[in-house]
């Protein structure tokens, strides 16, 4: 992904600056971002740890879009064991807990952005693949899609808008 992100911005006049990290300890100070876009980030490491982690780099008066894998029903041990081995995280959450997540890290206004719910499972047809994908990541995203086919309704995403004022 970092070589992807670097390819992108490559041949622009921005201020983009690409640094690798630990989302779950940041080496950047606190209050330092006005904005901040995670996507399929904070469910796989530890949530808790994230969240705050986030909160901290985030300016006083600023926001964070998150979009993450969410619960849309109370699953059972199996299919949590499933789900946890499938992506290889710890815990699902619902909203609601989402929601407790964000309000623990001092995120004091969240909204849910209207969006389609549904995982809907895709080919993939990434224009810009990267050579070194190793070929059992398209087995797991065929194990994705075949999990989604054979449990409809059961794992969804939210889209949250945030804010710590």
């Amino acid at each position: 992904m970092l070589e992807k992100a670097r390819e992108r911005f490559k041949n622009k006049e921005s201020r983009v600056k690409i640094i690798e990290g630990d989302a779950q300890n940041l080496n950047l100070e606190d209050n330092s971002f006005d904005f901040i876009i995670a996507e399929s980030v904070i469910a796989f490491p530890d949530i808790s740890k994230t969240v705050d982690e986030l909160a901290r780099v985030l300016k006083s008066d600023g926001s964070m879009i998150m979009i993450e894998m969410t619960a849309e029903q109370c699953l059972s041990d199996e299919l949590q064991r499933k789900v946890f081995s499938l992506y290889g995280i710890n815990e699902i959450l619902n909203e609601e807990e989402w929601i407790l997540k964000l309000q623990q890290a001092g995120f004091t206004r969240i909204e849910i952005i209207n969006a389609p719910v549904d995982l809907i499972p895709y080919e993939i047809n990434d224009i810009n693949q990267s050579e070194n994908i190793n070929l059992d990541f398209y087995d797991l995203w065929d194990e994705h899609n075949n999990f989604i086919d054979q449990h409809p309704q059961l794992i969804g995403f939210r889209a949250f808008r945030c804010y710590l004022t």
